[in-house]
């Protein structure tokens, strides 16, 4: 059936805060809606709970959505947030589906330290199906040192949130989603959406009476730098020879540096991962030769693939 504009916004405002339980009187709330579809019902939702709220960028005129704004510039919320006594602050994209937040200090909560946050959470209340968190090769290698240092397990997924789905879907996994903001809590969703996302920081700032950045404490963010390379044809080019070669290079120096039995160790720690797509490197080693590495021009060249074949090789590309 078809129902009305408004109709449909009061169920999906009732369907959020049926999710949440929780009272958010005292906390103040900075909101960049980044002149999208979250102005419709963000402010509203949470002044609904009981937070005093205050927004920017909530004036869509059909053009000025996402400029210079919104989870990709949460410049100004940062500013707000910490020149403004707010307790966080949120940045929407335009559609909402993903969420970037900033913690009280102004400093910024993507979603790998939502995903830190969530998961750990749940996992210390029994709600996190199988103690996995779902992320993609674009997550830091920090994310994944904290999860095992708290006795989760992790898959990793190629980038879109639709590979994260597909894998949550197959196993039941409660909360997977990417660095840039997309968070799915299969429970409730089966895609991101921020304002979800949100409330269920929220929520465990409330359960625990835990600032956004003491939940942050754990995680420790490794030096990260996201390069897109243009190029005219992405199968031409993953198959060209110099970037195979280089790949063949690092693979047969990583298999030089294995140690079975160290493989054997490090795989009962990550069940989710397939045992063969485990070299068995050890870490001191890996940061080693990434430092050596790192000064070769065959490391741009070898930065140019993601995800790659190997565990390690993913790892390595985090170092440099």
């Amino acid at each position: 059936s078809v129902i009305n504009w408004n109709e449909g916004l009061e169920l999906y405002e009732s369907w959020l805060k049926s999710i949440v339980h929780m009272d958010l009187s005292g906390m103040r709330i900075a909101l960049d809606l980044a002149n999208g579809s979250a102005t419709s019902c963000a402010a509203e939702t949470l002044s609904s709970l009981g937070a005093t709220v205050e927004v920017i960028h909530s004036a869509p005129n059909g053009i000025n959505i996402n400029t210079k704004c919104g989870s990709t510039h949460p410049e100004e919320l940062q500013k707000m947030v910490k020149d403004g006594d707010f307790h966080a602050g949120f940045a929407f994209d335009g559609d909402a589906d993903r969420l970037i937040a900033v913690n009280e200090d102004g400093e910024l909560i993507d979603g790998d330290h939502t995903m830190y946050i969530c998961g750990k959470y749940m996992k210390d209340h029994g709600k996190l199906n199988s103690n996995v968190v779902v992320t993609t090769v674009m997550s830091n290698l920090g994310l994944y040192h904290a999860l095992k240092e708290n006795g989760i397990d992790y898959e990793q997924t190629a980038v879109g949130d639709k590979y994260v789905f597909e894998c949550m879907r197959e196993h039941n996994y409660s909360v997977g989603g990417e660095q840039s903001g997309h968070i799915i809590f299969y429970e409730h969703a089966n895609t991101g959406d921020g304002l979800l996302t949100a409330l269920k920081l929220l929520e465990v700032m409330v359960s625990t009476g835990k600032s956004l950045k003491q939940l942050s404490e754990g995680l420790f963010i490794y030096p990260q730098l996201l390069i897109n390379t243009p190029v005219k044809d992405k199968h031409a080019a993953l198959e060209d020879k110099e970037l195979l070669a280089v790949i063949k290079e690092v693979e047969e120096q990583l298999f030089e540096m294995q140690d079975l039995k160290y493989r054997d160790f490090h795989a009962g720690l990550m069940p989710n991962i397939d045992k063969n797509k485990i070299i068995g490197v050890r870490t001191p080693q890996l940061r080693t030769f990434a430092k050596e590495y790192g000064k070769t021009e065959k490391a741009r060249i070898f930065l140019t693939v993601l995800p790659h074949q190997y565990y390690e090789e993913n790892n390595l590309h985090g170092l440099l």
